[in-house]
């Protein structure tokens, strides 16, 4: 036996060009808002870096002001806007370096130089 061809019925064939063309009009509208969505997040990224880089700016003007050779890592975290448990973390894993004031293991009792400061907010990654 060897298949038939079958011609589907003009009312149903209109139906499938007109759902064919709503599927198309509706890939272009989630494109549409797919590129809107990239744009609305590039400024935003762009806005959180100007902002970062401000604030950066803005730090080294006030540690000019105050003339401080070295912060504890509570004023550093006041400073930056960086909880103290993230500066910790990052003298314990080496990015930070902190200056003890004695022998003891108490982390407060850490100086961090300006110096180190402004070099380990300039090597933070973007964004």
């Amino acid at each position: 036996m060897s298949p038939r061809a079958v011609s589907l019925p003009k009312n149903l064939e209109d139906s499938r060009f007109a759902d064919e063309m709503a599927v198309d009009e509706a890939r272009r509208e989630v494109q549409q808002f797919a590129n809107q969505l990239m744009n609305a997040v590039s400024k935003l990224l762009y806005e959180l870096d100007r902002r970062d880089r401000n604030q950066i700016r803005r730090m080294q003007r006030e540690q000019k002001r105050d003339g401080k050779l070295a912060y504890r890592i509570a004023e550093v975290a006041k400073l930056t806007g960086i909880s103290e448990a993230s500066v910790v973390r990052s003298i314990e894993r080496g990015e930070l370096r902190a200056v003890k004031l004695n022998r003891d293991t108490d982390t407060s009792a850490r100086l961090i130089l300006a110096a180190d400061l402004e070099r380990w907010l300039a090597g933070l990654p973007e964004r």
